[in-house]
């Protein structure tokens, strides 16, 4: 997700309906600010599908589905900053998240010799609580009116 888009999600976003003006703390900012980059990405749930191979020498793991649900339960967690000049933008903020429910999907393939067995297995990972600090930065900004 590039930083200029996401700041013109958030400023459509707060101006929908007209031109009007919104008078929040800056931090009441970046709590809408997560909620909108939630709702405009369509991150709860968040699917992504790819394949990972992992192999050992009596078995293999080939992980390809990821499906997170509660991301919209996403809120600020500490300071967070928003930096626009003509170089380009970036955002740095630090987040948390409750209830999380993530699934993993994998192909396990066990063999020995000439005999090998493959199961699909479903993992379910579920976190009372989640931080992370993201840091999305865009350089070389070109804006046009």
């Amino acid at each position: 997700m590039k930083a200029t888009k996401l700041l013109l999600i958030l400023a459509f976003h707060f101006a929908a309906g007209g031109f009007s003006v919104i008078e929040m703390s800056g931090q009441e900012f970046f709590d809408r600010a997560l909620q909108a980059a939630v709702y405009a990405y369509s991150l709860d749930p968040m699917e992504m599908e790819f394949v990972r191979d992992i192999d050992s020498v009596l078995a293999s793991l080939k992980i390809y589905q990821l499906t997170a649900h509660g991301l919209s339960t996403v809120q600020r967690e500490g300071a967070n900053f928003i930096s626009v000049n003509n170089s380009g933008a970036s955002l740095k903020i630090d987040i948390a998240a409750k209830n999380i429910t993530v699934t993993v999907l994998a192909n396990v393939t066990v063999g020995i010799s000439i005999f090998s067995y493959t199961a699909t297995i479903k993992i379910d990972v579920l976190a009372n609580s989640i931080q992370a600090q993201l840091d999305i930065e865009q350089k070389s900004v070109e804006l046009k009116v």
